[in-house]
């Protein structure tokens, strides 16, 4: 396993990256909006980006407007929304329209559990998420309803299934499809994607990054149990593989 981490280091100019954010690079908090995103992240990121000629990307649920206001310009591609929301390396933006649907769903989902106490309702535009960490005993409640109203919307809205969290999404496209669309761009195309994700909307990206002869590496997941081929512990340890690839190795000091 370390000999294939090592050589995604040490051959920059053969691989191409792709970051998850929450529980990959960071760490998971108790509300959405607690997360960190230190500014040593944001410098190997920069880092990183260099060394791989531009090819590193991020990809995840969160909006583009959140990340770049954690993330400022240290990662020019993103794939966010779940790749609703895609900006390429050269700064072009693609976002899908919002289904007539899902005003419908917000409002249903907003009756059913804005006074839950524990219950937080994040609205992303192109997507509801509701989180229930603090009120595990909803879950059921929570899935039920985006699953009602995901069969209810005719195909343009999908229940999404998380950590702690259900999202109610717009269908047409997935952290796999943004992939994919990244790789046949420059300076992504030619290379090798690897991709490093924690959680069931990563499942995609796993699949699109293999079918492109490219790695897909779990964070704190058994990888066989969600088709990866590697394991990386947890979002610390990702931070120290950026460390490493940002460097060309491994830094003095990390065993």
């Amino acid at each position: 396993m370390m000999h294939a981490f090592e050589e995604i280091i040490a051959r920059a100019d053969a691989f191409a990256l792709f970051f998850d954010i929450d529980g990959t690079l960071v760490d998971m908090a108790a509300r959405p909006d607690d997360v960190v995103v230190s500014d040593a992240l944001c410098r190997d990121l920069v880092r990183a980006r260099l060394r791989y000629d531009g090819a590193l990307a991020l990809l995840s649920g969160r909006s583009l407007a959140w990340i770049d206001t954690r993330f400022g310009d240290a990662v020019a591609a993103v794939g966010a929304l779940h790749g609703l929301e895609r900006r390429s390396a050269g700064g072009v933006c693609q976002r899908f329209p919002a289904p007539p649907t899902l005003a419908a769903a917000r409002q249903a989902i907003c009756t059913a559990f804005a006074a839950v106490p524990g219950i937080i309702i994040e609205d992303k535009g192109l997507s509801i998420a509701v989180h229930y960490r603090a009120a595990p005993e909803a879950f059921e409640a929570v899935r039920s309803l985006a699953e009602d109203l995901a069969r209810e919307s005719g195909g343009t809205l999908a229940a999404l299934p998380g950590k702690c969290v259900v999202e109610l999404r717009t269908t047409g496209a997935h952290k796999g499809s943004a992939l994919d669309a990244f790789m046949l761009e420059e300076p992504f195309f030619g290379r090798r994607p690897v991709f490093f994700g924690d959680d069931r909307t990563d499942e995609d990206a796993f699949a699109a990054a293999r079918a492109l002869n490219g790695i897909a590496v779990a964070v704190g997941r058994e990888p066989e149990a969600v088709g990866a081929d590697l394991y990386l512990d947890d979002p610390p340890a990702v931070r120290a593989f950026l460390a490493d690839a940002a460097a060309g190795g491994r830094q003095g000091g990390r065993a």
